[in-house]
């Protein structure tokens, strides 16, 4: 259920709530989040990420950092837990407060590895059109946190993971993640 204007109020105690209550499975304590309580969380989530206006509420929630938790740790059986994080990453990332948030915590690094991961042979096993879409979320959530120039780390070496990356993109078979390698590179070549 997307907001409607003008009731921030309610969403906010919801969500608020929502953040309390899941703030513990959103980061799990060892190993993979593998539950369909997560999962819920992440649908419901992303749900909210598809409105603008509720963009800030994620940072003032304290949402973000769970969220990049959750791509952090190792792949689940369930794949749309990750693939719901990484679209709800990306519909947030659009906002420069929530950019920022996000790029001190590390998203750089967790979308860079989480792509990285995705192009391994430790996929073999999950369905193709889960890998396709978990690969075009994160590099669609990758393009968003390079838009800002101004944001992302100033020293070279800080930008490693992504030069790392960047090949996997380019030389995808899939359209949309080709598209958003070649968005990253037009950012970063502004430098």
């Amino acid at each position: 259920m997307i907001r409607p204007p003008n009731s921030s109020d309610c969403w906010r105690a919801g969500a608020s709530r929502a953040a309390g209550r899941s703030a513990g499975l959103l980061v799990p304590a060892d190993g993979p989040p593998e539950n369909t309580a997560i999962l819920h969380t992440v649908k419901t989530l992303y749900r909210h990420s598809n409105a603008d206006v509720n963009d800030g509420l994620f940072r003032e929630e304290q949402l973000l950092a769970p969220l990049l938790g959750v791509l952090a740790s190792p792949l689940p059986k369930l794949i749309e837990i990750f693939i719901y994080a990484a679209a709800t990453l990306k519909n947030v990332s659009t906002n420069e407060g929530n950019l920022r948030v996000m790029i001190k915590a590390g998203a750089l690094e967790t979308a860079c590895a989480l792509l990285q991961l995705m192009h391994s042979t430790e996929v073999a096993g999950i369905a193709q059109e889960w890998v396709t879409q978990l690969l075009a979320q994160a590099s669609a959530f990758l393009r968003n946190l390079c838009s800002d120039l101004c944001l992302l780390p100033t020293e070279r070496t800080n930008l490693r993971p992504l030069v790392r990356v960047l090949p996997l993109l380019w030389n995808s078979s899939h359209a949309d993640v080709t598209f958003n390698g070649a968005r990253i590179l037009r950012f970063v070549g502004l430098r």
